[in-house]
């Protein structure tokens, strides 16, 4: 029979209570927050003007005053539709994968030729965004 014994400090006991805790707090942001990668690659933006600076710098026209706002999740599950467009998404070097189960604003601007662009925004980051004229979609950017 072997007997082991092991003298530890109070000290000891809690600095080793503390690396467990930070590891778990760790390993659960990493698990619920989205790919940093694809957050700090989106663009910024903060207030109406530079939404719609943005639009402009893509060469998208909207008419005065047509933002509206709405907040919308991002489904965990996608379905065909989601499917469809995370595709169009990806085609411009977007994805809403990493925000599947999220909420995200969605800002919709009537454009000056009739037809409608969208820019769905995470913590102030466009993520994914399009414009659509006449049935058809385009991915911006």
């Amino acid at each position: 029979m072997f007997v082991f014994s092991v003298k530890t400090s109070y000290r000891q006991v809690l600095s080793v209570l503390g690396c467990v805790a930070v590891v778990a707090v760790a390993a659960v942001s990493a698990a619920v927050l989205p790919k940093e990668s694809v957050a700090v690659s989106a663009t910024r933006v903060t207030s109406s003007e530079e939404r719609a600076s943005y639009l402009r710098s893509l060469g998208v026209q909207i008419t005065e005053n047509s933002e509206e706002v709405r907040e919308v999740r991002i489904p965990d599950e996608p379905d065909e539709a989601l499917l469809q467009y995370n595709s169009l998404q990806e085609s411009a070097g977007r994805s809403l994968t990493p925000y599947s189960g999220k909420r995200v604003r969605l800002y919709s601007y009537q454009t000056a030729d009739g037809g409608r662009a969208h820019l769905y925004v995470y913590r102030d980051r466009i993520v994914a965004g399009d414009v659509e004229l006449e049935g058809d979609m385009q991915p911006l950017g």
